[in-house]
C-alpha cells in the first residue's frame, strides 16, 4: 500500500468520524484543531487501526501533533509487517 493510499483511507476515517467540513482537513490538521474530544479520538483511532490491522499504542496516540504523523506511523507499521512477511 502506497503512503498515498494511506494518507487517503485515514482521511477518509477521520471526516466520517468527526464529521467535520472535508476542506479543514490537511496534514498539518490534528485533533485539537478540528475540534475532537477525547472520544472522537479514540473512536477515530479505532477505526484506523481497524482498517489497517495494527494496535496503536495510547501512548503514541497522545503525541500525535498532526494528521501527517498518523500516516507516518501506519506507514512505517505497514511497510515493516509487508517486509517481515515477505522476508526470505
Amino acid at each position: 500500500m502506497t503512503k498515498q493510499e494511506i494518507s487517503e483511507k485515514i482521511h477518509s476515517i477521520l471526516y466520517s468520524k468527526l464529521l467535520k467540513e472535508e476542506k479543514k482537513f490537511s496534514p498539518e490538521s490534528n485533533f485539537n484543531s478540528v475540534g475532537a474530544d477525547f472520544f472522537d479520538i479514540i473512536n477515530s483511532t479505532i477505526e484506523i487501526e481497524k482498517e489497517f490491522k495494527t494496535n496503536i499504542p495510547n501512548k503514541i496516540i497522545l503525541r500525535f501533533n498532526a494528521f501527517s504523523f498518523i500516516e507516518d506511523y501506519i506507514s512505517r507499521v505497514t511497510d515493516f509487517i509487508y517486509n517481515d512477511v515477505n522476508k526470505e
